[in-house]
């Protein structure tokens, strides 16, 4: 692959971690500001901050769960005689429409239909990650063609695409967010995100663009998928493995949603001082990435 394709890979691991990102870091805090009247049940938030802690940690077990299936369908394509890359159409702009469904309600909306709102945007937004995400990662393998040095630095602009899109998290949307607003600051988000998205489609190596479902596939036997997973769950350091990662990735979640309730309540700031929170933390973690 030459640069500018590895860019156009880059751009679409930035996109949907810019989504994800945003998502995470202001969801809960979106939820919990205050409105002027009291609510039907009282309350004078937006939404129950704990409900929503709670349909979040319900929708990223979903996402966990959908994982395989999400593998299992585009390994399906592929065999039909798709090009993989072609999944990438029917999700990109999916995580889009989520986040900007899961941001739209507002005060003057029915409490139902903010929850309708709310529940309907992670739904789509965690069912367009599985789903362009996992066919994403899986064109590593199809772009490498077999080069481990491809297949090396794919992998790392994977973890280069994460680290960018956390800067650009915690550094701007605190202050997009003071300055416009949560849905306005989500469409600023969204936009870019999902033309970035598009762009991976495009970076197919030359002798690959037009090559259809890879040889090495064969036809899946019945029920070989789960069997294989099964296999997997039965190795206690694999588990060990997975467990560690899930946790990892729940810590961070954890971390993100709760910083603008630190630099808001406990440090006396405003949204906009999240990215002076939360800046050392990625600091910190770029050199150990370069090494």
């Amino acid at each position: 692959m030459d640069t500018w394709r590895r860019v156009g890979f880059l751009a679409g691991q930035f996109g949907l971690m810019c989504l994800v990102r945003f998502f995470l870091q202001w969801v809960i805090r979106f939820a919990k500001q205050p409105v002027e009247a009291a609510n039907e049940l009282g309350a004078a938030t937006l939404f129950s901050g704990a409900a929503v802690g709670a349909a979040l940690l319900a929708f990223r077990i979903f996402d966990g769960v959908t994982d395989p299936v999400a593998g299992v369908l585009g390994d399906g394509w592929v065999r039909r005689g798709h090009e993989r890359r072609s999944l990438l159409w029917f999700a990109f702009a999916l995580p889009a429409v989520g986040l900007l469904l899961s941001f739209a309600p507002h005060a003057h909306m029915g409490l139902a239909l903010r929850w309708t709102l709310l529940l309907a945007g992670m739904f789509v937004f965690f069912v367009g990650y599985t789903l362009y995400a996992i066919p994403f990662w899986s064109l590593i393998e199809d772009y490498a063609q077999g080069s481990a040095d491809e297949r090396r630095t794919l992998s790392n602009l994977l973890g280069a695409g994460i680290l960018l899109a956390t800067a650009a998290a915690f550094v701007l949307s605190p202050a997009l967010v003071q300055r416009w607003g949560f849905f306005r600051a989500a469409v600023a988000f969204a936009l870019p995100s999902t033309a970035f998205m598009a762009l991976p489609y495009f970076c197919a190596p030359r002798r690959a663009a037009g090559e259809h479902a890879p040889v090495r596939l064969r036809p899946a036997r019945g029920g070989f998928a789960w069997s294989s997973v099964l296999e997997a769950l039965r190795h206690r350091r694999f588990v060990a493995v997975v467990v560690l990662l899930g946790g990892s990735q729940m810590s961070f979640t954890v971390m993100t949603s709760a910083a603008p309730f630190i630099a808001e309540r406990l440090l006396g700031g405003t949204d906009a001082d999240v990215a002076r929170l939360l800046g050392p933390f990625l600091a910190t973690a770029i050199p150990f990435f370069c090494l």
